[in-house]
């Protein structure tokens, strides 16, 4: 794919013309806690497009009312849970991680079943098993308490096999 100055989406508009079908497209917002203009114009250009939706939201600051909220817009979203409040508990010299294994195991484990039990109550059937965690970082002690969490998959950057999971799609 080659790109020009002239035109810089030419180039994709140039390779979606060569498919048979166009490809399966979602767009996810990470971080949301309520209504704001932005996720608005997201919903609506999703629900202008028919563009799948996943909000990833943090359960423990959801505001009122954002799962009524979300019902006005004739979209398909998934809601996910972000990370539980998503906190820095690394060390300084560390990377940022909610969930690494710095922290007590017995205390993320709780945390990712509240922040799942949070989504479901909040959105019911937009709500999804699906962790994100905040800043795509996960330790293997987290990893291995979300099947038990009740979640049913891992949405992060991680290249395959980086942290061993068992019983959930990463």
């Amino acid at each position: 794919m080659v790109v020009t100055d002239a035109d810089p989406w030419q180039a994709l508009r140039d390779e979606l013309g060569r498919w048979t079908a166009p490809p399966g497209l979602w767009l996810r917002d990470d971080d949301a806690v309520g209504p704001t203009p932005a996720l608005s114009a997201l919903f609506e250009l999703g629900a202008v497009h028919r563009i799948p939706m996943c909000a990833a939201v943090i359960p423990a600051a959801l505001k009122p009312g954002f799962a009524a909220w979300m019902t006005a817009f004739s979209v398909d979203v998934s809601v996910v849970p972000h990370g539980f409040a998503h906190a820095n508990y690394a060390p300084a010299d560390a990377k940022k991680a909610e969930f690494g294994d710095h922290r007590d195991a017995a205390t993320m484990a709780a945390e990712l079943r509240l922040g799942l039990e949070q989504v479901m109550a909040a959105f019911g059937s937009a709500g999804r098993a699906v962790f994100v965690p905040p800043w795509n970082r996960i330790g293997p002690g987290a990893a291995a308490a979300l099947g038990a969490a009740g979640y049913r998959a891992l949405s992060t950057k991680a290249p395959p096999g980086h942290t061993p999971v068992t019983g959930i799609t990463v």
